[in-house]
């Protein structure tokens, strides 16, 4: 289970939630229908379109901490 909490540099607070454990070592799309994106700042959520593609796994990449399809968060 993953929720991720970001604080941009303009003061807005948005995240994302699925609630899988990643299977390591392997480069591959994750589906999940309990997924969600959020909003803080703007007191909102929003489904993901596209439940088949909700988080890809880097595992060539050890420094990507979650890539959502809607947005992309880099250590």
């Amino acid at each position: 289970m993953l929720l991720t909490i970001v604080q941009s540099e303009h003061d807005k607070r948005f995240g994302g939630f699925r609630g899988f454990k990643l299977d390591q070592g392997e480069d591959k799309w994750y589906s999940e229908d309990k997924a969600f994106i959020f909003s803080l700042s703007n007191r909102s959520k929003h489904e993901i379109l596209d439940k088949t593609k909700v988080y890809y796994n880097h595992a060539s990449n050890k420094g990507e901490f979650a890539q959502f399809n809607d947005f992309v968060l880099y250590n």
